[in-house]
């Protein structure tokens, strides 16, 4: 049977915790991105539809 010891296990561990923190991290990424892009849409929509309505007012 095999048997495994901390020295054996350890650097799995350790990748599968740099995976697991670039994955966290990556996804964190994506979520602040995405609501930056949402954000730069609704204010350039409001711009653009105060623009239009300053237009007709002339």
């Amino acid at each position: 049977m095999y048997h495994s010891t901390v020295a054996q296990t350890a650097p799995v561990l350790a990748a599968t915790g740099v995976a697991t923190a670039f994955h966290v991290v990556a996804a964190w990424t994506l979520l602040v991105a995405g609501l930056a892009l949402v954000t730069t849409a609704r204010v350039l929509r409001r711009r653009r539809q105060r623009a239009v309505v300053a237009g007709q007012a002339l």
